[in-house]
């Protein structure tokens, strides 16, 4: 607890988070390395997007997540990103898709590289266990194959 109160108050080394990162992927042999950041702007969401290699960034079908987005993806442009690509996520079943994948890439004028569909079941295991071992052929689950498989 020391050692994160110790953080918060005074940030951290942005080489060094680069530099634990790529000995993490080296030891355990990784393909990918995925972060998940907080939503919104703060520090942690600027060190991270400073450092990385490929930017996923995950928006709703809601005006506010829209505004949100546009801020960051614009900032990791800024940044010279190298690679941004958006997924939708949450999308109920009774909107098309492919109107959904056309609508947010014109908006941002970047690439959707998964939908994500609403998912009851996620919802009710909140966090407890790992949603693709309880659901290996459920929709949501061959989506994020699909879209780690994209990166190999």
């Amino acid at each position: 607890m020391g050692d994160v109160m110790r953080i918060l108050r005074q940030g951290y080394d942005a080489d060094k988070l680069n530099k634990s990162l790529s000995e993490i992927s080296k030891v355990y042999g990784l393909d990918l390395l995925m972060i998940d950041t907080n939503a919104g702007l703060n520090e942690e969401t600027l060190v991270t997007l400073a450092i990385s290699d490929i930017l996923l960034l995950i928006l709703s079908l809601d005006k506010q997540d829209y505004q949100g987005t546009a801020v960051i993806a614009s900032l990791a442009e800024r940044l010279s990103v190298p690679r941004m690509d958006l997924i939708v996520n949450n999308v109920s079943d009774k909107f098309a898709i492919e109107e959904v994948r056309l609508e947010v890439e014109d908006k941002y004028k970047t690439r959707v590289a998964a939908i994500f569909p609403y998912t009851e079941p996620l919802l009710a295991l909140a966090s407890r266990d790992i949603f693709a071992l309880h659901y290996p052929t459920h929709p949501l689950t061959l989506a994020l194959k699909k879209l780690t498989d994209s990166f190999k």
